[in-house]
């Protein structure tokens, strides 16, 4: 166990955000590195590793455990090594993988850094003990999943997929269903009210919920608001800071227009805003302030409310707004959207298109496919019974709106590592793994590996 530690200490040392293309480093010299200490630890271990041009790179375990069985399928174990950057507000160096309350913080501990080193050592498991497998295993490890997965197109140029497998990077029990993801760009005209703002450049990354927004307008007012990061997947556990910007500047503009007025002015029905002085709103605030700054919404996110409003988490639709500038004449936004898989994309982007306002568009930054697995497959029953004779808990496999590698194979799901009800701060300030967990997710990783081994699929 303090072996399996202390590998997960010195990856999570490595700052492996996505950074400038170098030769032979494609996304960057930290992302590199991990790839290189992984796969070092990897051959430390007994492994053959092999690095496929510092893009991905994966180690085997074959059926006679020596590289000579020839086996019936191959089974894939799909992490990743890069990290988001780390942000404000950590007690705990990001970068530190300290341990303390029995808990070992730094980025990537649970995404995806700690799952990755859980599932090597679960292979070395299978190797010590010498298990003889129908099936050949395959840990692959990339460095771009954060970022859009160019690390898998060049992994499938180099090598072929596994025929099944599954990716350690969301939560326990089995994650046979993904959302659609479909990241967007929003071009507006400024208009008259945000032409007052001189600077406004906010937001880090589409898939995190903004934690820090700033404007600083023409007449030297500065505004400053912080917020709490999230992953896009689920951006009520975060605090857009965003959102709370733009709040400001629409109350601001609503105090002047009554001020220039010289008294209060009836009020609209919906948007806070004088119904009277409508003509001379900006677009675009107006827009912003009632598509994410309102609880009920309106604009393309009234059109999609009712999937908003559904029970089940695959009913869903989540938005979260991710960037902000503000240039002369326009002002851009970045928006992330998880999708069910049963909404049509095309009647989304329908929607999002005709909720425009004059002279505003939009363009499709990302689209990534969901996934879907039956309950009755082989590989949901071989996990979920593995979870179940591990932890003692049930399994029924379960939805998200994240995105994995898992999407990467014909049959694919997601596998653990959070435990049910375990909160990791992925995404967030001072991420974490319990050790207590780190244990137990091996154990898990083990179990259905082996058994995966020996499957007849």
């Amino acid at each position: 166990m303090q072996e399996m530690i202390e590998t997960l200490r010195g990856l999570i040392a490595i700052e492996s955000v996505k950074g400038k293309k170098e030769e032979g480093k494609p996304f960057g010299k930290g992302a590199a590195e991990a790839l290189e200490f992984f796969l070092a630890e990897a051959e430390r271990l007994g492994f053959k590793a092999e690095n496929f041009d510092g893009y991905a790179g994966h180690i085997d375990y074959y059926p006679d455990g020596e590289g000579r069985g020839k086996p019936a399928v191959t089974v894939g174990v799909l992490a990743h090594l890069d990290v988001m950057p780390a942000g404000g507000g950590w007690k705990f160096p990001p970068f530190g993988g300290v341990i303390a309350d029995g808990r070992l913080y730094g980025r990537g501990a649970t995404d995806d850094k700690g799952p990755a080193v859980a599932c090597l050592y679960a292979m070395k498991r299978i190797k010590d003990e010498g298990l003889r497998l129908k099936n050949r295993l395959r840990l692959i490890v990339g460095c771009d999943e954060e970022s859009g997965s160019e690390c898998m197109k060049y992994y499938r140029k180099k090598c072929a997929m596994p025929d099944m497998g599954f990716s350690p990077d969301n939560v326990f029990p089995v994650t046979n269903y993904e959302k659609h993801i479909l990241q967007i760009r929003i071009t507006l005209p400024a208009g008259a009210e945000l032409r007052r703002v001189k600077t406004m450049d906010c937001g880090t990354r589409v898939n995190v919920v903004p934690d820090l927004a700033e404007a600083v307008l023409k007449d030297g007012t500065r505004l400053r608001f912080k917020g709490r990061a999230a992953h896009a997947a689920e951006p009520h556990l975060g605090d857009n800071a965003i959102v709370k910007l733009l709040k400001k500047l629409n109350s601001m503009f609503m105090a002047r227009l009554l001020n220039d007025a010289g008294k209060e002015a009836p009020l609209s029905s919906g948007g806070g805003r004088p119904s009277e002085s409508r003509a001379e709103t900006d677009g675009a605030l107006d827009y912003l302030y009632r598509n994410f700054c309102k609880k009920s919404g309106e604009g393309f996110i009234n059109a999609l409310s009712r999937a908003r409003k559904k029970k089940t988490n695959a009913e869903k639709i989540t938005i979260n707004l991710a960037k902000i500038k503000v240039f002369k004449e326009k002002v851009v936004i970045t928006v992330d959207l998880r999708v069910p898989l049963h909404y049509h994309i095309g009647k989304v982007k329908c929607l999002i298109s005709e909720g425009l306002p004059e002279g505003g568009k939009f363009s499709v930054l990302r689209f990534q496919k969901g996934l879907y697995a039956s309950e009755d497959s082989c590989l949901v029953k071989i996990l979920s019974a593995s979870y179940e004779r591990v932890t003692g808990d049930k399994a029924a496999p379960i939805s998200t709106g994240g995105g994995t590698y898992a999407r990467q194979l014909k049959t694919g799901v997601a596998f653990g590592p959070s435990l049910p009800g375990k909160g990791h701060n992925i995404h967030m300030p001072d991420e974490f793994i319990g050790l207590d967990e780190l244990e137990l997710i091996t154990a898990v990783y083990y179990d259905a590996l082996a058994d995966l081994g020996n499957a007849e699929f």
